[in-house]
């Protein structure tokens, strides 16, 4: 079996450095990468100036630590191209995402991007139905809050009608 892993040069926004992590992960787990792999596999996708960071963090390393495991690269990763900062900025972002002038499928794009940085905000089905109704305007929000519905898609979907 063949698959190309992704290169990672360096991120315009965090949504591409973690959307470049996630994409590695499903292609380590497609080819049964063993846990000690897959930070070669990973850091051998890296490209200039993520593999000057990366060289420059790994000669900073104590000796004795010994080569990353998956679970230090990730996190190293994160702090460098995916800052706390920039986190909380768009976790904000998401709480306060009103659909506003956006049509409901610019809204809905909006929304599952940036529902990424809040996953505590809506940690079920129900919760993230109820933070898209509170997103919407009164005239979208009317219809629909009166009805159940089996999941945030499908309600958008109803949206996307309504419109």
């Amino acid at each position: 079996m063949r698959t190309k892993l992704p290169v990672f040069t360096e991120a315009e926004g965090p949504l591409e450095a973690e959307d470049w992590i996630r994409m590695i992960e499903k292609k380590l787990d497609l080819i049964r990468a063993r846990d000690e792999d897959k930070v070669h596999f990973a850091s051998s996708q890296l490209d200039d100036p993520a593999s000057d960071w990366w060289e420059a963090n790994q000669a900073s390393r104590e000796d004795e630590a010994g080569e990353p495991d998956w679970v230090e690269f990730t996190a190293v990763f994160h702090e460098n191209f995916v800052p706390a900062a920039i986190m909380k900025m768009k976790r904000d972002e998401f709480r306060t995402l009103r659909k506003d002038n956006l049509s409901v499928q610019g809204y809905l794009k909006k929304f599952t991007q940036l529902a990424r940085y809040a996953p505590l905000d809506i940690p079920d089905e129900e919760e993230k139905i109820d933070k898209f109704l509170r997103g919407l305007n009164d005239t979208l929000c009317g219809p629909l809050i009166i009805h159940d519905h089996a999941s945030c898609q499908s309600m958008a979907n109803k949206a996307l009608k309504s419109e």
